[in-house]
C-alpha cells in the first residue's frame, strides 16, 4: 500500500513537471520582437552624434503600437535606458498590421531635456520581419531604430571646434517630423 502511494505521488509530481514544461514551451513560442535604440544628450543641438554626444542613463522611452483602422492602442510599454543610453523593449504579440513607434519621453538631465520637436519626439518603425537579411535595422526579431537626442539648453562652445574638425558632417538618415512640420 505504501509503495502504491509513493508511486502515485511520484507520478503526480512528474505529471505537474511535464505540464509546466509544456506551458513554458507555449509561452516561448508566442510571437514577439525587441525594439532597441540609444538616447544621447546632444550638446551641439545638431541632431546627429558627435564626439561630444553623451549617452543618457535613465532616459524615458515608450514603445506604442496602434491598429491603423481603429487607432486603438494594441501595445504600450514604457522603458528607461541603461548606463550606456541603450534600451531594449520586448514587444509581445503579433503586431504586423499595426503602426508602431518609439516615443522619447523624458530626460533625467535638467540642462539637456529639450527635443527637436518640442514636447514629443518619435520614430516609427516597421514590425514585419525583413525580407533582406542584410538590413541593418531589422535583424531577426530585433528592430533597431534611429538614435534619439535630447538637446542641451544652449549649444556648447566646444561645438564650433567639433564641427571644424569633422571631415564629413553626416547627412540625416531621416527627416525630423514635428506634427505638420518637417526639419532637415
Amino acid at each position: 500500500m505504501e509503495k502504491s502511494v509513493g508511486i502515485l505521488i511520484a507520478s503526480t509530481i512528474c505529471l505537474f513537471f511535464l505540464l509546466g514544461i509544456t506551458q513554458a514551451s507555449k509561452e516561448s513560442k508566442k510571437p514577439h520582437f525587441f525594439v532597441e535604440g540609444i538616447v544621447y544628450c546632444d550638446p551641439c543641438r545638431s541632431i546627429f552624434k558627435t564626439n561630444l554626444s553623451v549617452p543618457l542613463e535613465a532616459a524615458g522611452v515608450r514603445v506604442r503600437c496602434t491598429d491603423p483602422k481603429t487607432h486603438k492602442v494594441t501595445f504600450d510599454m514604457p522603458s528607461v535606458t541603461n548606463s550606456t543610453g541603450f534600451y531594449s523593449v520586448r514587444v509581445e504579440g503579433d503586431h504586423k498590421n499595426a503602426i508602431c513607434s518609439v516615443l522619447l519621453m523624458e530626460s533625467p538631465v535638467e540642462n539637456c531635456n529639450e527635443t527637436p520637436c518640442g514636447k514629443l519626439d518619435y520614430e516609427t518603425f516597421n514590425v514585419t520581419l525583413p525580407s533582406n537579411k542584410n538590413n541593418d535595422n531589422n535583424n531577426g526579431n530585433i528592430r533597431r531604430v534611429n538614435d534619439f537626442y535630447f538637446f542641451a539648453k544652449e549649444a556648447s562652445p566646444k561645438c564650433k571646434r567639433e564641427f571644424e574638425n569633422m571631415q564629413d558632417i553626416p547627412k540625416l538618415k531621416h527627416m525630423i517630423r514635428c506634427g505638420p512640420f518637417t526639419y532637415m
